[in-house]
């Protein structure tokens, strides 16, 4: 079976959730099959990042773009009531382009990752399947909630764009796949229970990771810190969470860890914060931690920064929402904070009990072990993309 992947973006580096979860479905998939790629890139492209996946893919088609193409495409998608980030990564040439390239593999299934491509396939006649990944409807409406007042219109503006674009793509598309349950649910559409769920999963390598490693850090906190989400993360826990902490640990260390931080985090840095930037192996940061802490406040979807964590043996303390797709048993695989207070009361408690630490991190591996294998995740991918195909 031929599968071609459409993504915004070449995974890599993988610093963010998505480029992971596409760069192990290509990998993984392409054990049984003939994987493609046709992806977008903003900046320029270097030749030592096309060796990344090709041991996998049997071929890889690169069109690049600029801002001012982007910014074209969000004028025009003002006019046409489509969302903005439909519009910023809509450009004729590239989807000309990629109608050629299907035209020249034929590929058995299209698998375009978020609705911002959808665009992508109007005219495209191959079986497609949509991954949500996230409802970013959601997403986008939470952002709005903690935003500003000059910028909350827009964002609520952009959910409600998102929502009703998502729910089009049902019809749109043969078949739609999301990471959580919890984001289906989140879908305006009364067909979403038809929307595939298909997990994230965590490397082996996070279980085989053996290398004993000292801890530099008391608290560690990770993902692309250009993400609003996780801007917003790291500043609640430096500037609200550890206060609290530091009266009773004054010394106590903390990582962000993370690609391309904006100013408002690089600002965050003190001698008892690290502000990272860009990691080459992360599972040595969360091998130097000795908790890991996810305050995330918005944003959607399954994070993998917390499988990872988990994975290592880091024990995790996260928000409600961070969990409502993970799933965890709170105080059994990791602990659930929702206030200021409780943050820094656990991060206390664990920094002073190796017992509780050990009986977390423990139950936690078999958690992770037993339900996000990516090897399970993607043999139930390529059974659903079969059954997709034979039915043409």
């Amino acid at each position: 079976m031929k599968i071609l992947f459409l993504l915004s973006r070449y995974p890599y580096p993988l610093t963010k959730g998505d480029k992971l979860r596409a760069f192990m479905q290509m990998k993984h998939l392409a054990k049984e099959n003939d994987v493609f790629l046709f992806c977008l890139n903003q900046k320029s492209f270097h030749k030592t990042q096309t060796t990344f996946c090709f041991d996998y893919l049997k071929g890889l088609k690169i069109c690049n773009f600029t801002f001012i193409n982007s910014c074209f495409g969000m004028l025009k998608s003002i006019f046409n009531h489509t969302p903005l980030q439909v519009g910023f990564y809509s450009h004729k040439r590239n989807i000309r382009a990629f109608e050629h390239y299907v035209k020249e593999i034929e590929p058995d299934i299209v698998y375009v990752q978020f609705v911002r491509m959808a665009a992508y396939c109007r005219n495209i006649k191959t079986k497609k399947v949509l991954d949500f990944q996230d409802a970013l409807s959601a997403n986008m409406r939470r952002r709005a909630e903690i935003s500003n007042l000059f910028l909350k219109p827009a964002l609520l503006r952009e959910a409600k764009l998102l929502q009703r674009y998502e729910a089009a793509m049902l019809d749109f598309f043969d078949q739609t796949s999301i990471i959580t349950d919890t984001d289906r649910q989140e879908i305006a559409s009364n067909q979403r229970n038809n929307i595939l769920i298909v997990s994230n999963g965590i490397d082996k390598s996070y279980f085989e990771y053996s290398e004993k490693q000292e801890k530099k850090y008391d608290v560690m906190f990770c993902g692309n810190m250009s993400y609003v989400p996780n801007v917003d993360a790291a500043k609640y826990l430096i500037t609200k969470i550890m206060p609290l902490v530091w009266a009773a640990f004054p010394k106590a260390k903390v990582l962000i860890a993370g690609a391309n931080p904006k100013r408002s985090v690089l600002r965050l840095a003190s001698d008892n914060v690290k502000v990272s930037g860009y990691v080459e192996d992360m599972k040595q940061c969360y091998a130097e931690s000795s908790v890991f802490v996810a305050a995330l406040r918005t944003g959607s979807g399954l994070q993998n920064k917390l499988l990872e964590a988990m994975a290592i043996g880091t024990p995790v303390i996260c928000s409600a929402l961070a969990n409502k797709a993970l799933k965890a048993k709170a105080n059994q695989h990791l602990l659930v904070a929702n206030t200021t207070k409780e943050y820094a009361d656990l991060i206390i408690k664990l920094l002073n009990d190796n017992a509780l630490q050990q009986d977390l991190t423990s139950a936690a591996k078999t958690f992770v072990r037993d339900t996000y294998n990516w090897e399970t995740i993607c043999q139930n991918l390529s059974s659903a993309f079969s059954d997709l195909v034979s039915k043409s």
